[in-house]
């Protein structure tokens, strides 16, 4: 601040930059709009004239600020104060002092988790009706956790914090069961550095001290890499409100976006966004771009495709996100409007801009893609589009497949990647498909090693059939002895069954 004096011996001060400080819960963003309050907003209400804007008054200047559904943290080094976020009720309810100063704060509509001096301290934020309080810290050594919390954050359900040990660990927050999931646990070779959940804690984006990141799922255990994340220190990453599968990556200086498709032909992937060529056989090409932000803006939440910011001056300011194309594709707004939807995988909003484009590239590219992320529905639709009867119809006897594996194994089929096709039956629930496709595709040499394993009451009806490939070659030694190995394994079952007798 300047402090120019009068000669009337007053001094007056004049706020020449704010302090950027914010939290955010969904969709409502809490922000430092004056030296001592705080401002609510939703976003989604930015534009409009009659929007609400909810004032929170506070007695000191904030360092960090928190939000959850019900309350508002401010906090400064060692101190939080916790305020209740009602459109007529933000009276102060809390002021905690913690060993420490603290890193973060994070609440939901009843828990505040605070990381301070690698330890997350769990709490509820207001007294029961018996005027006692849930509280406990994390790791807890008396559970046999080591190392120090490095980083926390909180769901509606959950809380989520990261070790220097690579450990992430999920502590579910119900009134009835307030335990950890052990089994949910995901373990990591490196130091955690940050975590970014989704709204609903089914999925979170991991970064560690080697600035790599990874999307976990703590059902599965995977951990699935970011390509061509930022070298750069990472700053902020958002999770798209509206559209699930959309992750913003700040790092001070440009956004990367990114798309996470949960299944795909080759399992879960992570892809950088940029801008979407299609050649006139429909195959896709994307090459990932960044986007600078404007300087000294800060993002908060993204909603549908619109980055919410907070400026130097301390206001809010909503922009759209890059609008990915070249320049001679921007001039055509519907070929744009496919390639961002196709890219962000909305297959049917692709479907409704090829409709109008009704060109046989479009129709192919969003087979491939659909194929790619294994929605045989939408392939089946493009399909009869194109005319194809017969993809149609191998669509349609494997449409009612649940296992995945499976799925991906016969969709590997189709496109005559054999190797790939059994590598997926085999891990499927029905491995024994990989020996029928083998069978079927006259390949007796693999189908034999197969059916050792799989099917061992097959093996001689194979080696026959080996043998007579063999014969036709005119490779009659080994032909010869795939027919003795057949008769040998007939008599020993034969044998087998009278000795059984």
């Amino acid at each position: 601040p300047e402090w120019p004096c009068t000669t009337t011996g007053h001094i007056h001060a004049f706020l020449a930059r704010m302090r950027i400080v914010h939290g955010h819960s969904g969709a409502q963003v809490a922000y430092l709009s004056s030296l001592r309050e705080v401002s609510v907003v939703d976003v989604r209400q930015m534009d409009m004239v009659n929007r609400q804007l909810l004032k929170i008054p506070v007695t000191i200047e904030p360092q960090f600020i928190a939000l959850g559904a019900m309350h508002c943290a401010v906090g400064i080094n060692n101190r939080v104060y916790y305020h209740r976020c009602l459109p007529k009720d933000t009276t102060l309810v809390d002021e905690q002092e913690y060993v420490g100063r603290v890193e973060k704060v994070c609440i939901n509509e009843r828990y505040a988790a605070v990381l301070a001096q690698g330890t997350v301290i769990l709490h509820e934020i207001e007294a029961g009706h018996n005027g006692s309080r849930q509280r406990r810290t994390f790791p807890d050594t008396a559970d046999g956790d080591t190392g120090r919390a490095t980083c926390v954050a909180v769901t509606p359900t959950l809380m989520v914090y990261g070790t220097d040990q690579g450990a992430v660990e999920f502590f579910l927050l119900d009134s009835k069961e307030w335990a950890m999931l052990s089994g949910a646990t995901l373990r990591h070779s490196t130091p955690i550095k940050a975590l970014y959940p989704n709204p609903s804690g089914t999925r979170v984006v991991i970064v560690d001290s080697s600035n790599n990141a990874y999307l976990g799922n703590p059902v599965t255990a995977e951990m699935t890499p970011f390509p061509q994340f930022p070298t750069q220190s990472v700053k902020h990453v958002m999770w798209d409100i509206n559209d699930s599968n959309v992750v913003m990556v700040w790092d001070s200086r440009d956004i990367h976006t990114y798309v996470y498709a949960p299944t795909t032909r080759w399992g879960p992937m992570v892809s950088k966004l940029g801008p979407v060529e299609i050649s006139a056989g429909g195959e896709i090409s994307m090459r990932p771009e960044s986007t600078p932000l404007p300087a000294n803006h800060w993002p908060i939440v993204a909603t549908s495709g619109v980055i919410t910011c907070q400026d130097s001056s301390g206001n809010l300011q909503n922009m759209d996100a890059p609008t990915y194309g070249s320049a001679d594709q921007r001039s055509n707004k519907q070929h744009l409007q496919f390639t961002q939807k196709l890219a962000l995988l909305q297959l049917k909003e692709a479907w409704n801009a090829a409709l109008v484009l009704d060109g046989r590239a479009y129709w192919l590219a969003l087979s491939n893609k659909a194929m790619e992320v294994m929605d045989i529905n939408m392939a089946i639709r493009v399909y009869r589009e194109l005319g194809d009867a017969g993809m149609v119809m191998g669509l349609e006897r494997i449409m009612h497949y649940e296992d995945k594996n499976l799925l991906a194994g016969h969709i590997a089929l189709l496109y005559d990647d054999y190797n790939k096709a059994q590598e997926l039956f085999l891990a499927s629930t029905r491995p024994v498909t990989a020996l029928e496709m083998r069978r079927d595709l006259l390949h007796w040499d693999q189908a034999l090693k197969l059916a050792h394993t799989l099917a061992p009451q097959q093996v001689p009806d194979i080696s026959v059939q080996f043998a007579r490939q063999m014969e036709f070659k005119g490779e009659y030694e080994s032909a010869l002895e795939k027919f003795e190995s057949a008769l040998n394994t007939l008599t020993n079952e034969e044998e087998a069954a009278g000795a059984g007798m």
